[in-house]
This record gives structure tokens, sequence and C-alpha cells, in this order.
């Protein structure tokens, strides 16, 4: 017997989470900018390079489910970037400029002349600069959701108020009420 609300197809038809393991290695390189960064690793490192790159208040974990589908014909690359994850935290120096900087060192560490960067919205933000500032670090660009600029956005400066105040590890409502309003945003 049902209870009251439930109905016999609840669920019905939604697809069911992919939940494949990843193969994907976990260090740390030390930046020429001064960082400790960390990051996910998978695939042969003949092989060609991708770098993903997550958006704000995210981690290499925003691709977690993206590196078991990868072929093993690229060399992936999940960051967290500075101030995010496992990485370093330092206390200035968090304008798109400073994490292209990062990801040109990034690559220099690990021995990465090119790569497909990948980025999801603010993480693409971050890709577009690398793309202008150090293009011959770039193969391909693939932007997911991402604006082209951040500048004069009201609701980013209400964001960025209450980001300041925020202290590691971030509380989770406040990452459900981000991502609830993002939602809300794109249904818009």
């Amino acid at each position: 017997m049902l209870a009251r609300g439930d109905h016999p197809t609840a669920g019905a038809g939604r697809r069911r989470p992919i939940h494949k393991p990843t193969n994907a290695k976990f260090a740390t390189a030390h930046l020429t900018t001064g960082l400790r960064l960390h990051y996910a690793e998978q695939g042969d490192r003949e092989e060609e390079a991708i770098i993903f790159l997550h958006a704000y208040a995210d981690s290499w974990f925003s691709y977690g489910r993206v590196l078991p589908l990868l072929s093993p014909a690229y060399h992936a690359f999940a960051l967290d970037q500075r101030g995010h994850g496992d990485s370093d935290k330092p206390e200035c120096c968090y304008a798109a400029d400073d994490y292209a900087a990062d990801v040109d060192a990034f690559m220099e560490a690990v021995g990465i002349d090119e790569a497909t960067l990948v980025g999801d919205s603010s993480g693409g933000l971050i890709a577009q600069r690398v793309a202008l500032d150090y293009p011959h670090r770039v193969s391909r660009l693939v932007l997911i959701g991402s604006p082209t600029t951040l500048v004069g956005n009201e609701a980013v400066m209400e964001w960025w108020e209450s980001l300041r105040t925020l202290e590691d590890p971030i509380p989770p409502e406040f990452v459900r009420e981000l991502l609830e309003s993002i939602i809300r945003s794109w249904r818009a």
C-alpha cells in the first residue's frame, strides 16, 4: 500500500548515477608562483594532455565523474586551483591573472608544453585568461557554461561579499544555496 503522496512510478525514468571508480592518482606540484597545487592525474604521459579547471568554491572532484569516462588516449589532470581543495590557500592574489599564471606554472612543473583546457563556469574564465596570456600553452579550449566576464555583475558582487567571510571548510549549506541560486537563474 502506498502512503499518501507516494506515486507508484516516482523516480521512474530517472537516470541512475554513474559510479565508475576513477583510476586517478593524486599528487602535488610546487609551482614557480610559490604555491603547492594538488591535482588528480590519469592516463599515459605520452598522450595528449587535458587540464580540467573547476569553478569557484569547487575542486578537482567536480570532474570526478568525467575522468573514468575518458579515453586512455588522453593524459588528464584535474586541478584543485589556488584557495581550493587540498591546494595552498594564500592570503592574497585571487585574480584571473593569478590563476592563469598558476596554470602556466603547473604545466611547466609537470612537463606539459601544450594542453586542451576545459573550464566550467568561472573555471572557464581562467581557461580563457590562459588562452589570452599563454596562447602557446593551449591547443584547444572547451568552455562549459562560462561567462566572458564577471565585471559589473551585481549577483557576483553580492556573492563576493559573502564569499570573503568564508572559512575552510566551506559550509555545505552555503554551497547548496549557491548552486540552487545558479540553477534558478538558468531556469529564469
